[in-house]
């Protein structure tokens, strides 16, 4: 690299902070124009991902806040204690269900894009879980329904922790 590029990307580098100085996946400073770009266009991508959470965060949290407000049936602190165990939540909205009993115990039915799922009523908790395990064996995903004034209609969010 001559000497005009790294005056260049030294002026680049300062004006946009440490963010910019190193490539955000290696860890290593950027010394050539390129990787500048290249990585700026990462940061950039980050940081969209990053507001992208942050509003479903937002308007997952606001649904939720409404739901406890206006619609929570029960023991609300063991409601907002499942809510607030996870790592992150995505609302999903209000599903209509159905119940079974299956081996002396409560199953939602319910429903998400054409695809099916069974809920396990937990009692002690006052609300329904349906859920996977990751590769690792100690990180979950799934779904956690909250009960409403309606016999049929439950808060359900998506979930990982």
């Amino acid at each position: 690299m001559n000497e005009i590029e790294t005056n260049i990307l030294q002026k680049l580098k300062n004006t946009f902070g440490i963010d910019y100085s190193y490539n955000t996946f290696t860890g290593k400073e950027i010394t050539t124009l390129d990787d500048f770009f290249n990585n700026a266009e990462a940061v950039k991508e980050e940081t969209e991902l990053l507001n992208n959470d942050l509003k479903d965060n937002l308007k997952t949290y606001t649904e939720f806040v409404d739901y406890l407000a206006e619609k929570a049936v029960g023991d609300v602190k063991q409601i907002l204690e499942g809510f607030h165990n996870n790592d992150y939540t995505h609302f999903i909205g209000y599903v209509k269900t159905s119940k079974s009993i299956v081996n002396n115990k409560i199953i939602i039915n319910f429903e998400i894009d054409g695809d099916k799922y069974k809920a396990e009523w937990q009692p002690s908790d006052n609300y329904a879980v349906w859920q996977t395990c990751g590769i690792t064996g100690d990180d979950y995903s799934g779904y956690i329904l909250f009960p409403t004034y309606k016999e049929d209609e439950y808060f359900c969010m998506w979930y990982r922790c």
